[in-house]
């Protein structure tokens, strides 16, 4: 009976010790990922990414890089995986940057004009994000800033 008690009260405690432990490899393959995406070295930024997401699936910055890894390699999935960003989280600034960007690139701006009017309202980004992504639509596709003017 003892022994029942004391492994009920030990696998929490080891549980804990095991994401801390395991956090430390997950941190430094983010670190990586990051650091072989700013040398170019997008397919092993992929694979480190990815694996810092197995680890920390709601990682939302390990997603954006993913996802800019990605389009820079040209695959499709990039495009999903800045959908899957937005879907999570639909008010991120950086997220909404390289959706319209990815979006424009594509030539797909049904998709942008979505993007833009799923923003909500523009008074709760700072002025910096706001006009980044302004200067993006005026200069890719000034027929849509009139959106981003209207709010």
């Amino acid at each position: 009976m003892a022994e029942a008690s004391t492994q009920a009260r030990l696998l929490p405690e080891t549980a804990r010790l095991a994401k801390r432990v395991f956090g430390y490899p997950a941190r430094r393959w983010f670190r990586a990922g990051v650091q072989a995406f700013h040398e170019g070295k997008y397919d092993r930024a992929r694979r480190l990414l990815r694996l810092r997401l197995r680890v920390r699936p709601g990682d939302r910055m390990a997603r954006l890089y993913l996802a800019r890894a990605e389009r820079e390699l040209g695959l499709e999935r990039s495009l999903a995986s800045i959908s899957e960003l937005l879907a999570r989280d639909p008010g991120w600034p950086a997220a909404i940057h390289h959706a319209l960007q990815l979006q424009l690139e594509l030539d797909r701006k049904q998709d942008a004009r979505r993007t833009i009017e799923e923003m909500g309202d523009i008074n709760r980004y700072s002025d910096d994000d706001f006009l980044s992504i302004w200067r993006l639509v005026d200069s890719e596709a000034p027929e849509l800033t009139e959106l981003l003017t209207d709010r």
